[in-house]
């Protein structure tokens, strides 16, 4: 243990020795540092002295081009400065929000362990749930004598569970109301009357334990990034709400209802209606938002009033940003300066490089026929599209070179030459701890290891543990094994070969590559960040009670399905102007593309829980008969609308069946699962700068 410290130790004054920031570059009487271009580039293990050097041009390279755009007046160009008003305004905004929420978090050790200890700590609970005070009343009043609870069990309106019992849970997933209560109550005592939602509740804690998995230090950090997100995002409200109080904030409901009218109904007294009013005197009107709001809702179904308040607020921040001085922010002027250098350089190499590029059709063929060995087999229209890319490039590589040849002669950087040995050798130092690190301790990886190999691709053993557990493949037979060796074999020589012939730089294929792996990482962070969020049994048996009745009936219906959100609101806006319903349905739902005898226009008696969708369902067992639905989203961004034929009693009394609890839980998971995707896509809309411009679309 002694010579594993001081082999630590040694490391660690290797690595942190030598911290003092030198000048790297001169430019005249400009200076750049070694922190300067560490905050710029991030050197991996790979790079040797090669690379290190390249980055080290690179960086030489930017900085003239700053200084060359700024020698010419870059930071006046009206394009560059219409840019920058746009990003100041993100800027400031987002900054502002910085100091104001983000800088002010901050979760003690305390808080994490409340947190742990009601992760770890078990209620196994039984209830008796009632409707009525005066029976509460007497229900405390039977305890208080003595009388067993198991016996008060005929008073309660749960009538899915035995003897009452729902099961045990971790306190953080007890409502803080029951908890508080259950806290002051011991083993094999019973908690209430306590009111909660619409009904009462007797609880009757059977056991209450502790849990010593998982350890306190194995979940620490996962905690407290929890904890600062959810405070964030509850601080962040706060603001927000506070935010829109000053400005007086107050919407018209008319005007919001306007916005979703189908054209053919819309007047113009309609987009004159104004929609929301900030600070007294300032309005927006229908014409000024409808087709931005329409087109959201559309892809969305989120409505008017927050599509306009994700708009609304970062302007209100911005204000109120404005007012209190947030722009004169050391910080906030180091952003805004480092945005104006990002806009100065992107345009200046634009003018000099970019737009210098032209390459017609005879220059991409001339290069295709010169190297017709690498794309061996192939006609000039099947390669038009690398070829293309590959003359490009070579274009702006020469328009580059041209360029930063004349600003090294004209402005003569100067490398100082002790930072860069020392840039050099302590990158070398670095690899050489990391090498004998990794010797330290991955010295048993043995060659044996790797199962297959084509060509420089290997599977190993740990990756197939990957694909089939430990478990799992020590039950395979050789023949199955084999076969799956085979399958993965055929998948890499087709995918090693495609990559000789370049398809995956390919524009569509390269397209489809970068947008699989947003989707891929956007969606592995959501889950991520969902976590181990439950549907607790205490809320599926919620729900159940709180629709209860609706599982007791069976409905008929009349339905037409459309393609999308213009063509359901014009429907049923002639539907409610007298036309027949059956007949559009005939004339126009979709179902009739499937069999045009039959448009399936009246559904037979569905009862709930066949509906195949939980939102829906809610809204349809709402109806009376007669009644006819606002367009309901369907399937695929179709949507329904639906009239109530009928509506008949089939149960004398509903069960909660071990079918019907499945549904149920998948419904309030994915509900919780929406609603949280909604909330943190919010929270990081808050936190990222983002821009858009509709001008390149309209040229």
């Amino acid at each position: 243990m002694r010579y594993k410290r001081a082999f630590w130790l040694w490391i660690f004054f290797i690595i942190v020795c030598a911290n003092k920031d030198e000048v790297l570059i001169e430019v005249g009487d400009k200076e750049f540092t070694l922190q300067d271009f560490k905050t710029q580039y991030q050197l991996g293990p790979g790079d040797d002295s090669t690379k290190i050097m390249d980055k080290v041009n690179d960086f030489i390279n930017n900085k003239l081009i700053l200084i060359a755009a700024r020698d010419q007046y870059y930071e006046n160009d009206p394009v560059v400065k219409a840019a920058l008003e746009k990003s100041k305004k993100d800027i400031i905004m987002r900054g502002y929000y910085q100091t104001q929420v983000i800088d002010r978090l901050k979760i003690s050790e305390s808080k994490i362990r409340k947190f742990y200890d009601q992760y770890t700590e078990q209620y196994h609970l039984a209830q008796i749930v009632i409707d009525n005070d005066s029976l509460a009343e007497f229900i405390k009043t039977e305890l208080k004598k003595g009388v067993p609870f198991d016996s008060l069990l005929k008073y309660s309106l749960d009538t899915l569970t035995v003897n009452g019992d729902i099961g045990t849970f971790p306190a953080m997933n007890i409502p803080e109301e029951l908890l508080n209560v259950l806290k002051k109550t011991k083993p094999g005592g019973v908690a209430g009357p306590i009111k909660f939602g619409d009904y009462i509740y007797f609880l009757k804690i059977i056991e209450h334990t502790k849990s010593t998995t998982p350890k306190y230090e194995e979940v620490k950090e996962n905690i407290k990034n929890n904890l600062l997100r959810q405070e964030a995002m509850e601080k962040g409200q706060k603001f927000i709400d506070r935010i829109i109080k000053q400005a007086k904030i107050e919407y018209n409901q008319e005007g919001l209802d306007i916005l979703l009218k189908p054209d053919s109904l819309i007047t113009e007294k309609d987009l004159e209606t104004w929609v929301v009013k900030k600070y007294d005197t300032s309005f927006v009107k229908v014409r000024t938002i409808r087709d931005a709001v329409r087109l959201h809702y559309k892809k969305s179904q989120i409505e008017p009033k927050i599509l306009i308040e994700r708009e609304l607020v970062p302007d209100l921040i911005y204000d109120a940003a404005i007012k209190a001085g947030a722009d004169k922010n050391p910080k906030i002027k180091i952003e805004i300066e480092k945005a104006l250098d990002n806009l100065i350089y992107q345009k200046f190499y634009s003018d000099r490089v970019l737009e210098k590029v032209q390459i017609d059709t005879q220059t991409v063929h001339n290069y295709y026929m010169a190297h017709k060995s690498d794309y061996p087999d192939k006609k000039f229209p099947d390669v038009y599209t690398l070829v293309y890319a590959r003359v490009r490039e070579l274009k702006v590589d020469s328009l580059r070179k041209i360029l930063f040849d004349e600003l090294r002669n004209k402005y003569n950087p100067k490398i100082n030459n002790e930072a860069l040995a020392k840039l050099m050798t302590k990158r070398t130092s670095v690899i050489l701890i990391l090498m004998i690190v990794i010797a330290f301790f991955v010295c048993s990886k043995k060659e044996e290891d790797v199962l297959i190999r084509v060509d420089g691709s290997t599977l190993t053993l740990e990756k197939f543990k990957k694909y089939i557990p430990e478990t799992e493949y020590k039950n395979l037979s050789d023949e199955m094994i084999k076969e799956l060796f085979d399958n993965w074999i055929n998948q890499e020589v087709l995918y090693l070969e495609a990559k000789k012939k370049g398809i995956d730089k390919q524009d569509s294929i390269a397209l489809l590559l970068e947008q699989y792996a947003k989707n891929l990482l956007a969606m592995a962070l959501v889950r991520e960040e969902f976590g181990t969020t439950t549907v607790s049994e205490q809320q599926i048996l919620q729900y159940f009670t709180e629709h209860q009745d609706e599982f007791l009936y069976a409905v008929k219906l009349a339905q037409i399905v459309l393609p999308n959100y213009e063509s359901a609101v014009t429907t049923l806006a002639e539907i409610k102007a007298g036309a027949d319903f059956s007949k559009i349905a005939k004339e126009r739902s979709l179902a009739r593309a499937e069999d045009p005898t039959n448009a399936r226009v009246i559904t037979d008696y569905l009862p709930r829980g066949k509906l195949g969708d939980f939102a829906t369902e809610e809204i349809i067992f709402k109806m009376k008969p007669g009644d006819i639905s606002e367009p309901i989203p369907y399937i695929q961004g179709t949507y329904l609308i639906v009239k109530m034929l009928d509506k008949k009693k089939i149960l004398s009394k509903a069960e909660l069946t071990n079918e019907l609890r499945a549904q149920i839980h998948n419904y309030l998971l994915s509900r919780a699962y929406q609603e949280f995707v909604e909330r943190f896509v919010d929270s990081l809309r808050s936190v990222y700068k983002i821009t858009t411009d509709l001008s390149p679309l309209r040229k």
